[in-house]
């Protein structure tokens, strides 16, 4: 996690930790899909389908409102690139990582919405590295 210092600051409640897996399994079950059909896909591309149906997201209540969340997809449209990027990865903290699809959907930057699944790439598999996170 050295290569992003913004990722060194994001802690998970062990519920948004459990949300992270769910993603991470679904990613996995997916790709094993796609390699059995011959079909090569990055993960990040997978990541990006996983998190883009909803039917397959873990079920997570949300406490902050569609208001809230479109006032805080305002103020994070107003950042310049790395700011939107520590912006979203702070909301994700708060609020998990399965609001933060959403969120990162309702500001429609395709730099953030890049840079966000390569993020969650990363920070599951330093935590799966790191035996913090064992894969379901």
């Amino acid at each position: 996690m050295q290569n992003n210092p913004s990722l060194e600051k994001l802690i998970l409640s062990a519920e948004h930790e459990s949300e992270l897996r769910s993603i991470g399994s679904k990613v996995q079950e997916k790709a094993l899909a796609y390699s059995e059909q011959g079909i090569e896909k990055e993960r990040k591309m997978i990541m990006r389908e996983v998190l883009g149906d909803s039917s397959a997201l873990p079920q997570v209540s949300t406490t902050t409102s569609s208001a809230a969340t479109s006032d805080e997809a305002k103020k994070i449209k107003g950042y310049d690139n790395p700011r939107k990027l520590q912006a979203l990865l702070e909301y994700t903290a708060a609020h998990g990582p399965v609001a933060a699809s959403m969120l990162v959907k309702k500001v429609g930057d395709p730099w953030l919405d890049d840079e966000f699944h390569d993020t969650l790439i990363t920070f599951h598999d330093e935590l799966v590295r790191r035996n913090k996170l064992q894969e379901e």
